[in-house]
């Protein structure tokens, strides 16, 4: 009797170890597809698509589609700040700020500053746009206005509002 009751309790030691074994691995599949997921989503926040892209190969098909579908709509928003920059260049070079009326949301100090801009009616200045950092649906870029001899940075900040990007402050940056 004695021989079997340690047999049997040999047998569920067995068992509580192998489910503790079967369970703490199992924690570490699901840690590592969680790691890769917030990785990709780390990469999208700051809008790396081209890393998210290639980290998409560690994970499951689920979430393979999800973020491909992020991807693809960030691709788009790309597109239409693209053509907010056109505008923001042409309005620049030519004088007709009048252009970028739509894609202003300003406070009251950065508006009363594009009324004047307005007013003064420069024309010739061309914008070179660098050093974009994003952060979700905003960003923070730096511009460079060159005026005859002289070179301004401006510092823009832009959100992407309903289905378009918007201006939201803007400030010489010094």
């Amino acid at each position: 009797m004695l021989g079997g009751l340690l047999t049997v309790k040999k047998i569920i030691l067995l068992a509580i170890f192998s489910l503790l074994l079967f369970s703490c691995k199992n924690t570490e599949v699901v840690q590592n597809k969680n790691t890769e997921n917030l990785l990709i989503e780390k990469e999208l926040s700051v809008w790396n698509l081209s890393e998210a892209e290639a980290l998409l190969v560690n994970v499951d098909e689920e979430s393979r589609q999800k973020y491909t579908q992020i991807i693809s709509e960030k691709k788009i928003k790309l597109e239409k700040l693209n053509v907010l920059e056109n505008v923001l260049k042409d309005a620049f070079y030519l004088g007709n700020y009048a252009s970028l009326d739509k894609y202003m949301k300003l406070g009251t100090v950065d508006n009363y500053k594009y009324e004047k801009l307005k007013e003064y009616e420069v024309s010739g200045v061309k914008l070179y746009i660098g050093n974009k950092n994003f952060l979700n649906d905003e960003l923070n870029e730096i511009a460079v206005m060159n005026l005859y001899d002289e070179s301004i940075y401006l510092e823009i900040n832009l959100q992407f509002e309903g289905d378009d990007w918007f201006i939201k402050s803007f400030d010489e940056k010094r």
